[in-house]
């Protein structure tokens, strides 16, 4: 008898042991081993070595999180989110023409029209790019399974399924995916992003239209009712207001303002008094607005946000924090989620730390840049620049180098920035770093912030940021103020008051290679003049351009550089 009993035993525990080497081994149910981050105030970083692994994982697990966390960055990832569009019945009320009566009732009331004519459309005036082909996966544009799965829908939009409804909401990629020359390159800033506008939209609509109406005029089955029931109720939590400019990014205001609408708890719980009479808050007409960050700066980083404010914690989960706030989400829930879903946000922070800049000659022949001129403009900067943003080790400087491959020639070998980022006022416009002191204490009482260990301190100025990729992350500036490094580089005085926004598809007429950047006056293409949303006036609360301007004046406003001077250095920071 136990002689049979140890025999099963065996048995079992072969099994047993079997099973488990098969789940340690499977994608589904693995552990990736990983390092912790010391996301803490006082971090610092091994001088010249960024964190593209910041978690350390080994060849294979970091291989698995970046595409893991890829297609979270595609896919918003929080599937208790606030506002989910019920997708089938939105789509056909888009595509109804205005004799639908609830389209055109909500359009009388709201004082609004909707001028979709179909999602396609709606996407399109958001902003949202198309997916780019053809280029090589260090660019990070998206390739493999995944664009099977979006290839029909541009960059950002998201589906959640919820009790066999099909839900709409938008992805990391909507605000953090930008265009250049036609390619749509992923950490770079959207600067035609109307994101902003589209909660604006909805704020004036979605309110006058009862869930009822909703289901008996689009069709919607029940689940797709309750869905909308919900985006609507939870729309009630939400304020913003519109960015000064396409291009700008209003989350300041937008957290504040949603904040503002609910009780003020460390769980910032649902209010429907606050939600009828919110509290009064200064960032409803403190202009706050500035542009997303490029994700590739974030490696080298101790800080966050354009200000520095945000002084530790995983800013990975702090954008959760923000955007759910503005989607009316349970924090409750949301803290539940973060709680069971650590590899996602592991899988997510992994990605975005290990993007890598795009480089000019990944779009222009290597034979357009001028090496002894770089050369020189080398000089310039580590004279009067890279003090503050880093140093910039470069492939020409190396002799085993050689120089049988000019385009890997121009290329950065290594990056050395400060160990612990710093931030500095060089006169920038003051509107957004003051504006965080309205912010931070909404912010600081919340419990997810403690339980983070996020923690924003107002700071006074900016971050010098690493400067990879600055070819295309012109208009410069936390506030898209300064149109191409020409203009950085003239006396404030002197600076355009006034460019426009325009695409970037055409190399001819759409990019200043010489000024790298937009191009202003006769230069500007006579089509851009259609967009008003585009224009850039200098004149506007928030949006001034002075500042950053004693590196290449004196105090009496004489130049420190010739002409020719300041072309070298623009010709080594096309390089960067």
């Amino acid at each position: 008898m136990i002689a049979s009993i140890n025999v099963k035993l065996t048995h079992r525990s072969i099994i047993f042991g079997f099973l488990l080497s098969f789940l340690a081994c499977c994608p589904l149910f693995s552990t990736y081993a990983f390092q912790e981050v010391d996301w803490s105030e006082d971090a610092e970083l091994p001088f010249g070595s960024p964190r593209e692994n910041i978690y350390a994982f080994s060849e294979h697990d970091f291989s698995e999180a970046i595409k893991n966390g890829r297609e979270h960055a595609y896919r918003w990832p929080v599937d208790v989110t606030g506002l989910l569009i019920p997708y089938r019945p939105f789509s056909q009320f888009l595509n109804e023409d205005y004799g639908n009566p609830l389209r055109r009732w909500a359009s009388r009331l709201s004082k609004t029209v909707v001028p979709f004519k179909n999602t396609n459309e709606l996407f399109d005036w958001m902003g949202l790019l198309p997916y780019s082909k053809g280029l090589n996966e260090k660019l990070l544009f998206l390739r493999g399974p995944l664009v099977k799965h979006y290839e029909k829908k541009p960059s950002g939009v998201s589906f959640i399924q919820r009790k066999g409804a099909l839900g709409l909401t938008f992805g990391c990629v909507s605000c953090h995916s930008g265009q250049f020359l036609g390619k749509t390159v992923v950490g770079l800033n959207n600067k035609r992003s109307r994101a902003n506008q589209f909660f604006i939209m909805a704020k004036k609509v979605v309110p006058l239209v009862n869930s009822s109406f909703f289901k008996m005029t689009t069709k919607a089955d029940e689940e797709e009712r309750r869905m909308y029931f919900l985006a609507r109720e939870n729309l009630r939590a939400v304020g913003g207001v519109s960015p000064e400019v396409l291009g700008l990014d209003t989350s300041l205001a937008h957290v504040a303002l949603s904040l503002a609408r609910r009780n003020p708890d460390s769980l910032a719980t649902k209010s429907s008094y606050f939600e009828k009479k919110p509290r009064k808050h200064p960032l409803e007409s403190f202009p706050s607005s500035s542009r997303p960050m490029p994700w590739w700066n974030l490696k080298y980083k101790t800080r966050w946000l354009s200000d520095g404010s945000l002084v530790s914690g995983n800013p990975i989960l702090t954008n959760f924090l923000w955007n759910e706030i503005g989607r009316g989400t349970d924090l409750k829930d949301l803290e539940d989620w973060t709680k069971a879903n650590k590899g996602i946000v592991q899988n997510l922070t992994a990605f975005i730390f290990s993007l890598k800049a795009p480089h000019w000659t990944d779009f222009f022949p290597a034979e357009s840049l001028d090496l002894s001129r770089a050369k020189r403009g080398e000089k310039i900067f580590r004279k009067s620049c890279q003090g503050c943003h880093g140093r910039y080790e470069k492939n020409w400087s190396d002799p085993t180098f050689g120089t049988g491959n000019l385009k890997d020639l121009f290329k950065t070998k290594a990056v050395f920035y400060p160990k612990k980022t710093k931030v500095i006022d060089v006169g920038t416009d003051e509107k957004r770093w003051q504006a965080m002191k309205f912010l931070a204490p909404d912010i600081m009482r919340l419990g997810f912030s403690k339980r983070t260990g996020s923690l924003l301190k107002p700071q006074k100025g900016y971050v010098p940021p690493p400067l990879e990729g600055l070819f295309l992350r012109y208009p410069y500036f936390h506030n898209n103020s300064i149109p191409n490094l020409c203009a950085l580089m003239e006396r404030e005085d002197r600076r355009p008051t006034f460019f426009i926004q325009g695409p970037s598809l055409n190399e001819e007429t759409d990019y200043d290679k010489d000024c790298v950047g937009y191009p202003v006056g006769n230069k500007i293409p006579a089509s851009w003049y259609q967009d008003k949303e585009a224009f850039y006036s200098t004149k506007r609360p928030g949006l001034s351009s002075k500042g950053h301007s004693k590196v290449f004046y004196t105090r009496e406003g004489d130049p420190r550089f010739s002409s020719e001077e300041r072309s070298d250095l623009r010709e080594f920071l096309k390089t960067l």
